[in-house]
């Protein structure tokens, strides 16, 4: 077998010397040559493989070895014209068929699968979300054994890293660079390829995942993770002769200090592309070995003079690293200039990477800033905070070097220092964190009057972030500092300050000035915030202002999705509460749920979940509430919970509704606080912990959480926590009742009436056990029919006990029956009527008191108010012996 570097030194010579533009020039499609491919792809031992896995694996076979002409350049061009699909025409019949066509020409496309499963989740439509899902993870299973990932996603970014290279080598022809694009929520490879044959440069489109382009870093050294990505490319694609993985390989060791295996690789390949001229040349640069450098300097000229930024950039470090004061302003005039020939985000990431390939970076860059304007500052902050690389692991030697450039430029751009202030904040880019030195940073350029600075200390004192004390006129006072600099997001919080009454007095005039002025000036939440408080504010209501704000937002093309969708959301409530147009109201929720707002997806769940506005659909309910948690709603998750411990629209599943509920409760939401309580508090779908559920449940309840603070009071009350202690649970119901929870009305006025845990108090437990009786609460009413039917603390007042009882009868209450069954046989202020007393026993105990069953017993084996009747006596005697009751047991025995 050839050794890697033997094989690779073959495959990098025929990356040729690039002839025409790059970057800049007008993209081609060539008619690629047809090389002979290999007869098997994937060849595995299929005897122990499901019929699935089979014919998938079939699939992508068939799909490698297909005509060039007829499958794979026309499936290229589909996806270049994906591309460019309009996003608001995203998920269209057209798209959707422009998709098929996709598939129709590689059935085993896992960005056309994504696409459709986009579409699919964009419709609620589960069960084809379902069944894409089921393709997706077939096809990935099948790439991981072609590969050495150890799930489905690493098999993924194993083929987004050498796919391309195997296609386009069969095709014949060369990879040289490569670059990311999004296509709605997914990403492709833009490969930027020379034809063998005829040398013509053309630009094709791989298919990429969003996968590799959000979680990329969670493989990599940088956050302590394992380096799977890296074994991954040493030891498996080098061998399949990957051109990308040796690009990935070259950026990991230049960038992380270790040139000398770019020059044992390069330095005797013949026939050097682009990509590896420059790579080669970096690190002769790196280890300042000049000679070397200026003997490969014609090429390098020629790939920058055809706009390949990476030689331009190689050049620059040279020019700034010999310390020739004119060349370092040539350097600066060549970046300068390939910013305005190629765009500047484009230019400062290859020049960015530049730097990151060299040991050195102080003097270099201090020389380049020193001979650039400021306006250019915004491209290099903008860079060194968006730093990604397709090809290169973020190791922590180039988080220290990104680290020190943002430092560098900090000195010169305070936007620069007070992103690096919240990296020592957060321990970013594996700094360790120093919340002391940034907040002294941000304190720092707050005082110097820079508005961002004021604003996010503002902010910091707001959500007492940091070891900072929430103190919300501080907030106010630095909100202010930069809102008289015109900074929005400033007006736009002193608005909200204002509305609330946060750190300043209410006052809904001033609010308005201020987020009239932010939205003046450019925030267009702002315009939301307006719409609410007309909508929602009693002295200030005017809903048809309201509404115009919020339709202003929502028409203006310079408004983002989050804009328009808080918007929409606000213009709902307008739609449906006053001006009764439900549907409409309906489709503004869809559409603020369409751009991503949780509270949207929320609402909707809560709308088809009740089917009082739309048919009720627990389904459909149940999709907006997934969608709703997927965007981080707590409020949804606990909702859900709901739903799958009580089995509303789904199968009771305990543990899932405990994981929802942890979810929220984690995320602070009082009713999932509450919920994940009960569940431990029970056990139910988890381990019981009366200790963790007491812990949640008090968090609950510091939010003002009714039902969380009469479950405390219930525990300490029947003493599940040790002894009984009333006190205590007497404090949590009258925590209850202030939180607005009338259910916890009847247990404060029994502490009170009766002096359990309170000071008795006759005249405030009868106001709070009325008050309850008022709220139709049955226990209230039976307590009050029997407090004046025996006169206990008060005189004795049958009529008003009747009347109490009376109402709880009628609820079918078992003890207000027996209560009014006692009233009319005793001589007490009521006309006795035993018959009538028989009565109201008998419907008690058809009620389930056991009381009840044995006094009507007694009725029928004495024939008090009825006629004897032993049979039935036996009937009544028997039930309540099922219930437990000995009196009824001997009664029984006696009878017989």
């Amino acid at each position: 077998m050839k050794q890697p570097w033997v094989f690779f030194l073959q495959v990098i010579s025929s990356i040729l010397l690039i002839g025409g533009g790059l970057a800049g020039c007008a993209t081609t499609t060539t008619q690629p040559t047809q090389v002979m491919a290999p007869k098997i792809v994937l060849d595995f031992d299929t005897a122990n493989m499901s019929e699935d896995k089979k014919y998938w694996l079939q699939q992508i076979n068939q799909f490698f070895m297909a005509d060039v002409n007829t499958v794979i350049t026309p499936y290229n061009t589909q996806l270049e014209r994906l591309n460019s699909w309009p996003e608001e025409d995203f998920c269209s019949p057209q798209h959707q068929h422009a998709i098929n066509e996709l598939l129709a020409l590689n059935n085993t496309s896992l960005m056309a699968y994504r696409m459709a499963l986009h579409c699919a989740d964009e419709a609620l439509n589960e069960e084809q979300a379902l069944q894409i899902r089921h393709k997706i993870d077939l096809i990935s299973a099948l790439l991981l054994q072609s590969g050495s990932g150890k799930t489905p996603q690493e098999a993924i970014t194993i083929r987004e890293l050498y796919e391309a290279q195997i296609i386009f080598n069969w095709m014949g022809i060369s990879v040289f660079d490569m670059e990311m694009i999004r296509l709605a929520n997914q990403v492709v490879f833009k490969v930027h390829a020379m034809d063998r044959i005829t040398s013509k440069y053309s630009v094709y489109y791989v298919e990429n995942t969003e996968f590799f382009a959000r979680q990329q870093n969670l493989l990599i050294p940088q956050n302590g993770k394992s380096k799977k990505l890296a074994k991954i490319q040493m030891e498996n694609r080098f061998q399949t002769g990957s051109i990308a993985a040796f690009l990935w390989q070259f950026n990991t060791w230049l960038k992380n200090d270790h040139p000398e295996l770019v020059i044992q690789s390069l330095e005797n390949a013949e026939n050097l592309g682009a990509v590896a001229s420059v790579a080669l040349a970096n690190a002769y640069l790196h280890e300042q070995n000049y000679n070397e450098f200026e003997f490969r300097m014609d090429d390098l000229l020629t790939f920058s003079e055809n706009g390949f930024l990476n030689a331009s950039a190689a050049l620059g470090q040279y020019m700034l690293s010999i310390q020739d004061p004119f060349e370092m302003e040539e350097a600066a005039h060549l970046y300068q200039y390939n910013v305005k020939t190629l765009g500047a985000e484009e230019a400062t990431n290859a020049w960015l990477d530049g730097f990151l390939n060299q040991p050195n970076l102080t003097q270099a860059f201090d020389y380049l800033l020193a001979n650039l304007p400021e306006e250019y500052y915004s491209y290099w902050r903008n860079a060194i905070n968006g730093y990604n690389t397709t090809f290169g692991l973020i190791t922590p030697l180039v988080n220290q070097k990104l680290t020190y450039l943002l430092q560098r430029l900090g000195e010169k751009y305070p936007r620069a220092k007070l992103d690096y202030a919240h990296i020592l904040l957060n321990g970013n880019w594996n700094n360790q964190q120093d919340s002391e030195t940034g907040l002294a940073i941000i304190e720092q350029l707050a005082e110097q009057g820079y508005a961002k600075a004021q604003l996010d200390y503002g902010i910091l004192y707001t959500f007492s972030h940091f070891g900072l004390s929430k103190d919300r006129e501080k907030a106010v006072y630095w909100y202010q500092q930069a809102a008289q600099q015109g900074e929005p997001n400033a007006l736009y919080n002193l608005g909200l300050a204002y509305r609330f009454g946060r750190g300043v007095g209410q006052d809904l005039s001033q609010a308005i000035d201020y987020f009239e002025k932010s939205l003046d000036a450019g925030f267009q939440l702002a315009g939301c915030r307006l719409g609410d408080i007309y909508a929602d504010e009693i002295e200030k209501r005017n809903y048809d202002l309201a509404a115009s704000f919020y339709q202003e937002v929502i028409d203006d093309p310079q408004s983002n999705a989050q804009e328009i969708a808080s918007c929409a959301y606000g213009l709902a409530f307008i739609e449906i509460d006053h001006h009764k147009n439900i549907a409409q109201g309906v489709q503004r929720f869809k559409q603020a749920a369409r751009l991503g707002d949780k509270d949207a997806l929320f609402e909707l769940g809560i709308i088809y979940r009740e089917g009082e506005l739309v048919e009720k659909n627990l389904q459909q309910s149940i999709a907006y509430y997934v969608q709703a948690v997927n965007r981080g709603s707590f409020r949804a998750a606990a909702n859900l919970g709901y739903l799958y411990e009580h089995g509303e629209g789904v199968d009771v599943d305990l543990e899932r509704a405990v994981n929802f509920y942890q979810f929220s409760a984690r995320g602070g939401n009082s009713t999932g606080q509450n919920n994940y309580a009960t569940s431990l508090r029970y056990g139910k779908g988890v381990e019981k912990d009366l200790d963790e559920a007491i812990n949640w449940y008090q968090k609950a309840a510091s939010q003002r959480n009714g039902f969380a603070a009469e479950n405390l009071a219930d525990i300490y009350y029947l003493g599940e926590h040790g002894e009984s202690d009333y006190q205590l649970a007497c404090d949590y119901y009258e925590k209850a009742v202030e939180f607005g929870l009338s259910s916890a009305l009847y247990d404060l006025g029994y502490c009170y009436f009766y002096g359990e845990g309170r000071e008795q108090n006759i005249d405030k437990g009868l106001q709070y056990l009325e008050q309850s009786a008022a709220n139709n609460n049955q226990s209230a009413l039976v307590e009050l029919g029997y407090i004046y039917a025996s006169g206990e603390e008060v005189e004795v007042n049958p009529q008003k006990s009747e009347s109490y009882y009376i109402i709880a009868y009628g609820m079918q209450n078992s003890a207000a029956a027996f209560g009014l069954a006692q009233l009319h046989e005793q001589e007490n202020g009521l006309k006795k009527d035993l018959v009538l007393s028989t009565v109201f026993y008998e419907q008690s105990a058809k009620w389930g008191s056991v009381e009840g069953m044995l006094a009507t017993a007694k009725a029928y084996i004495n024939g008090v108010g009825t006629k004897s009747d032993p049979q039935k006596a036996k009937r009544w005697l028997k039930k309540a012996v099922e219930k437990g009751s000995e009196e009824a047991k001997l009664l029984l025995k006696n009878l017989r």
